[in-house]
């Protein structure tokens, strides 16, 4: 549940930028919220948020697990969203990037 895994990111010292991606990010069967495309998209104008956000975005890129594709989709629509509303930082970064996708 979203308590226990708040509990757990908090006592394993997640900073709220990760805590923030991984919970838009996860695999629940909703997408991610506005508020929350919104939060990571204002993330990415810090640059070392960015390069954290954009680090954990790629590792939900990489799990290629058939039960996992739900954390894929909305890392998918995620990247979409702060490629359009973003810093141009995070387009350069998808580009060259774009052979993992």
């Amino acid at each position: 549940t979203r308590k226990k895994r708040e509990a757990w990111w908090s006592l394993v010292g997640h900073s709220d930028v990760k805590k923030a991606t991984k919970d838009a990010t996860n695999s629940d069967a909703w997408g991610p919220t506005v508020a929350q495309l919104k939060g990571l998209t204002a993330a990415c104008y810090v640059t070392e948020d960015r390069a954290e956000v954009m680090h954990n975005l790629w590792k939900r890129i990489d799990e290629r697990e058939a039960k996992k594709w739900t954390k894929v989709a909305k890392t998918l629509v995620v990247l979409e969203y702060v490629s359009l509303h973003g810093p141009e930082d995070v387009v350069t970064e998808l580009r060259s990037g774009a052979f993992r996708l």
